[in-house]
């Protein structure tokens, strides 16, 4: 699959009425097509520019990511929070704190949670998960 295929598989799957179906779709074929790392950016794009949209818990965009753990996905991840935090993305971020192995590696990645929540680009909701994951960071 071409990163244009791609990116218009996205965005049909961002004006969808069923996101997790369409995803679920997608994510079979970029399997499929062996896709990797460079699925991970227009990924987050989509998630980025549809910030408002309920990706799934997790669902199957993020469990393609997270198939990356380890091998890029962490960094274009941080990156994407830098560019624009979302609700999605700020949860992402979260199960990457969770699953931190070192106490600097927790540090560092809280302190992106901590920019999130006071992001100009982030929207209202991404702020508010982002205050409530620092909140029960806090009261660990």
């Amino acid at each position: 699959m071409t990163s244009v295929e791609l990116f218009s598989r996205l965005e049909t799957i961002a004006s969808s009425n069923d996101v997790e179906t369409q995803s679920t779709h997608l994510v079979k074929d970029l399997l499929q097509d062996n896709q990797g790392l460079d699925a991970i950016d227009p990924i987050l794009w989509c998630m980025e520019k549809n910030s408002g949209i309920d990706f799934g818990p997790p669902g199957p965009l993020v469990q393609f990511l997270e198939r990356f753990h380890g091998k890029g996905y962490e960094q274009k991840l941080i990156e994407s929070i830098r560019r624009k935090p979302t609700n999605h993305t700020v949860w992402m971020l979260n199960r990457l704190i969770n699953a931190a192995q070192t106490t600097t590696e927790k540090l560092e990645l809280t302190a992106l949670m901590q920019t999130a929540e006071t992001h100009s680009r982030a929207d209202s909701a991404a702020k508010r998960i982002a205050g409530d994951f620092l909140k029960r960071r806090r009261q660990e």
